[in-house]
């Protein structure tokens, strides 16, 4: 008899045992199962903990400790309280800027006396002027906005010498429980030339006639949240237009 040695068997695969495909120590399968499984892995690692499924009779279940599922909830609601306060913070930048916007106003003063100096100042000096100045003040509970627009009328006359008809406004005054305007007529007077021909003729020179300028003064007291302890204030507006 010939002594050929008999053709070796088939490989078998090393996961299940079944013959395994050429070239390869595991059948096409196996191989499919275990790509799946490594894909699935990373998957894993990235979401924290699920069940995944490999095909219909295979099903591989993470369950995450106790002390490392109570770390990611712990990571979480960290996570979820810094978002929050960054987006109150947020909020409140975009209602601060809103405020400075709406109370932004001419001039703005730190106090009254530096306000009456300047109006003062510039009424003695200009025949003609559309002025617009603001400060405030620390709110008083028994001085409402109404109280305290009386008062800065009282004040705008007598300290800034600012002459108008404080007895009777030309508007009705807007009023609520925030705000408070009252307008005034201006009482200043303009000279004003009459046109006479025959003094103009005569060559004399004719006498100057004083008229009212028909200016306006505005005083505004509204509420003021603007300090940045949460304070109340009232803010107080003088338009003057002369």
């Amino acid at each position: 008899m010939s002594g050929a040695l008999p053709a070796p068997l088939p490989a078998k695969c090393n996961m299940c045992r079944k013959i395994a495909d050429k070239g390869y120590k595991s059948c096409s399968d196996c191989r499919k199962k275990q790509n799946a499984y490594r894909k699935q892995k990373k998957d894993r690692i990235k979401l924290g903990g699920a069940t995944f499924m490999f095909d219909e009779k295979t099903t591989v279940e993470h369950n995450p400790s106790s002390s490392s599922s109570g770390l990611k909830r712990k990571a979480v609601e960290e996570l979820d309280d810094t978002l929050e306060r960054m987006k109150k913070r947020l909020q409140k930048k975009r209602v601060d800027a809103s405020s400075e916007d709406r109370m932004a106003f001419g001039t703005e003063f730190q106090t009254a006396e530096e306000m009456h100096h300047e109006v003062k100042s510039l009424i003695r000096k200009n025949k003609r002027l559309n002025y617009k100045a603001c400060y405030s003040v620390v709110a008083d509970p028994d001085c409402n906005v109404a109280k305290r627009a009386k008062q800065v009328t009282r004040d705008i006359r007598k300290i800034s010498r600012v002459p108008f008809n404080h007895k009777a406004t030309i508007a009705t005054p807007t009023q609520s429980s925030s705000l408070h305007a009252l307008k005034f007529r201006c009482t200043c007077t303009s000279e004003q030339k009459p046109v006479d021909k025959h003094n103009a003729a005569a060559g004399s020179a004719s006498t100057p006639d004083r008229t009212s300028c028909q200016g306006e003064v505005e005083i505004t007291v509204m509420n003021d949240s603007r300090h940045p302890s949460g304070i109340a204030g009232q803010q107080i507006r003088i338009h003057i237009h002369h």
